[in-house]
């Protein structure tokens, strides 16, 4: 592998296995719920309870754009609002037992859908895709430090 093209063909197979893991998650999702919908639904699921200020700052987007996304997903069942013991003048984002058994079951299907493409792969090719894994976490690990 060319040095000079490495970045461009990590940056392509990554985005190439992350697309077609986004494609088996949503299968699992509600009719209709797009990948936003299930990427915020996930991020309330393993960040806990939040305000939408707070969801907004996390995703980095305005409190408009995340109270648009989750609108669908309290009407769904997925997502609830409840108030803030803190501050009774705010209102907390928490998911819904719906909302957790849909993401585990979507998580658990793209997992199943890799683990059925990796194993193809014979023992030598596996172990080579093993020790990768700590690289391409460290290379995201890196890349968090170049966001602001």
């Amino acid at each position: 592998m060319d040095q000079a093209t490495l970045p461009i063909e990590v940056h392509d197979a990554v985005a190439a296995v992350s697309a077609q893991l986004r494609l088996r998650y949503l299968e699992s999702a509600e009719p209709g719920l797009g990948f936003v919908a299930m990427a915020t639904l996930r991020h309330v699921i393993r960040k806990g309870p939040r305000t939408v200020s707070e969801l907004a700052q996390l995703e980095q987007v305005s409190t408009q754009a995340i109270s648009l996304r989750i609108r669908p997903l309290v009407e769904d069942g997925l997502l609830m609002r409840e108030p803030d013991p803190r501050d009774a003048r705010r209102a907390l984002v928490r998911a819904t037992p719906a909302g957790r058994r849909m993401v585990r079951r979507a998580e658990a299907d793209a997992r199943r859908a890799l683990w059925v493409a990796i194993d193809q792969f014979g023992p030598t090719d596996r172990d080579a895709l093993s020790a990768a894994v700590p690289l391409l976490l460290q290379i995201a690990q890196c890349l968090s430090k170049d966001t602001p």
